[in-house]
């Protein structure tokens, strides 16, 4: 799996922390410091990230819609997310972060949740509860209870 991260460059030392982290579980993390070297066009490289990403992660903090950059990001990702159901994962930085109004309710791990974010990416969860009489009786039509 191919994540891109967008972000604000306020935050890159929370989010190099879990580009590595995503990348020794074996989730190949698209971060701009490793991607982008001095003389390449930013712009296209950008464009191949996006491109080739299997999923998105935004980190929203108090800087990140002040970055153009993210912004643009943003609107690409959640345009995959709607268009092509790409998976995409709002991270949060602090409580003063600023959410886009489509992407709220998707929001609802911290950007220091490694683990919490790695599984979210590969799409685990923890699992249904042991199914128990109450359980049955819920997915029994009525006309069979």
């Amino acid at each position: 799996m191919r994540v891109f991260l967008s972000h604000s460059s306020r935050d890159k030392p929370a989010v190099e922390a879990l580009a590595r982290y995503l990348r020794e579980q074996g989730i190949e993390a698209w971060f701009d410091s490793w991607e982008i070297a001095p003389g390449d066009d930013i712009i296209a490289r950008m464009n191949e990230g996006l491109e080739q990403a299997d999923a998105g992660l935004i980190v929203f903090s108090a800087a990140s819609l002040q970055s153009p950059w993210v912004k643009a990001e943003v609107s690409s990702l959640t345009y995959e997310r709607i268009k092509n159901g790409q998976p995409l994962l709002p991270v949060q930085v602090g409580d003063d972060a600023c959410i886009p109004a489509l992407l709220r309710p998707l929001c609802r791990l911290g950007i220091d949740d490694h683990e919490g974010i790695a599984a979210a990416l590969r799409h685990r969860r923890a699992g249904p509860p042991p199914l128990g009489a109450r359980a049955i009786l819920a997915t029994t039509p009525l006309s069979q209870a």
